[in-house]
């Protein structure tokens, strides 16, 4: 994300990519909840499938390369993504145990955008 809060990229893949393997990276999950006005959801459904959208199916994609604004907030973890056969399996596994973790919940929120991280 931009240093204003403003979502620059969205990806299936682990980005950035580390050129240096000795310099760090911050690595976000993306949660994906989201809150258009009427006319930019409409403008949206209206606007073609980009070069960006196409390959990393991520329909995010088509507002940023119109140039549609998405901010993003980063909240706390809350709990696993299924976006994968392996997420699924992992989340199965979670389910089938006997203790389940207390996970954070969202209360009180009024509005999250998005955190990202890879699974």
């Amino acid at each position: 994300m931009s240093d204003n809060g403003d979502a620059l990229y969205f990806s299936r893949s682990v980005i950035p990519y580390l050129r240096d393997a000795q310099e760090g990276a911050r690595y976000l999950k993306h949660v994906g909840i989201y809150a258009y006005r009427r006319d930019t959801l409409m403008k949206f459904s209206r606007l073609p499938l980009g070069t960006l959208e196409q390959p990393e199916k991520l329909e995010q994609l088509r507002l940023l390369a119109d140039g549609i604004p998405i901010r993003v907030f980063e909240i706390d973890p809350v709990g696993p993504g299924v976006d994968t056969p392996e997420c699924l399996n992992k989340v199965r596994a979670l389910m089938s145990s006997s203790e389940v973790a207390q996970q954070p919940t969202l209360s009180g929120v009024r509005l999250v955008i998005t955190e990202w991280m890879v699974c």
